[in-house]
This record gives C-alpha cells, sequence and structure tokens, in this order.
C-alpha cells in the first residue's frame, strides 16, 4: 500500500471497535485487540512510526472534535492506550510526539492519559518507563524547565 493507503488503514484499525459491533460490556477488549494490532503491524515493519503517528493525530482531531476540549472520549482512550503498549513493549520512538495536537491543553491532557493509564495498571517498572519516555515533552507542553519535579508540573 502507499504510505496515505497505510495511514487510512491505521485509522480505520485504530477506530474499528467503535463501529458499534462490539457490546458495551467488550470495550476494554476491543481497544485491547485494536492496541495489539497496531502494535504487531508496527513490530512486524508493516506500519512505520511515521504512519503510525499521522493515524494517531487524526485519531487525536476526531476525539477532539467528538469530545470537545474536556476529552476523556474513546478515541483518547485508544490513543493513550496505543502509546503506553508501545512504551512497554519497548517499540517507542520519538516520533511518536508527531501525533500530538499543536494545541498544548489538548497535548497535555493525552500525555497525563498516558501516564495515568500506567499508574491504574499498578507496574511501577511501566510508570517509570512513561514518565522516562514523556518527560520531557509534558516539561515543553507545560512550559517547565525540564529540571522541574513532578509538583512544579
Amino acid at each position: 500500500p502507499t504510505c496515505e493507503e497505510a495511514i487510512d488503514g491505521a485509522v480505520w484499525l485504530l477506530e474499528a471497535h467503535l463501529s458499534g459491533h462490539w457490546s458495551a460490556s467488550d470495550s476494554s477488549l476491543a481497544r485491547e485487540t485494536v492496541v495489539r494490532g497496531v502494535s504487531e503491524l508496527l513490530a512486524n515493519g508493516h506500519l512505520s512510526w511515521v504512519q503510525l503517528a499521522r493515524a494517531l493525530r487524526r485519531l487525536a482531531a476526531e476525539a477532539e472534535l467528538e469530545d470537545g476540549p474536556e476529552g476523556g472520549g474513546e478515541r483518547e482512550a485508544v490513543f493513550c492506550a496505543v502509546l503506553l503498549h508501545t512504551i512497554e513493549t519497548g517499540l517507542f520512538e520519538p516520533l511518536a510526539f508527531r501525533s500530538l495536537p499543536k494545541d498544548r491543553d489538548a497535548a497535555w491532557r493525552l500525555l497525563l492519559g498516558i501516564l495515568r493509564l500506567a499508574a491504574e495498571r499498578h507496574d511501577t517498572a511501566l510508570l517509570q518507563m512513561a514518565r522516562s519516555e514523556l518527560w520531557e515533552v509534558l516539561c515543553a507542553v507545560h512550559g517547565v524547565p525540564t529540571q522541574a519535579s513532578e509538583r512544579d508540573l
């Protein structure tokens, strides 16, 4: 497929469970299936980080339109779950930050969403990995020096 076809396919996959074919009780299973599918495509070289970042950016834009500035919808949950899973599996690359919206508040909300998701797993090592990967970008988005403490953020 062309680059655009790959991006369109990734967006389709990221949104596949939103089609209503999954029952509400299966939403976490559906999200996990999507996350694992995207990660497998990435791990096996069928999807590049450039393509995934563009697909995630489109997903984030749709989330902003759907949920407004408060966020918290399913597209945002998928965005956070995909990035956390790539951190957890060692697939994460800095190109992922290209997927963040230009709006600082929206980017901040997504980055915090990733950290909240990591904290919900009660896995200290995963939370530390996520903080390590996201720290400089969190600081930049919030406008504090990278030497800042968590309290400063």
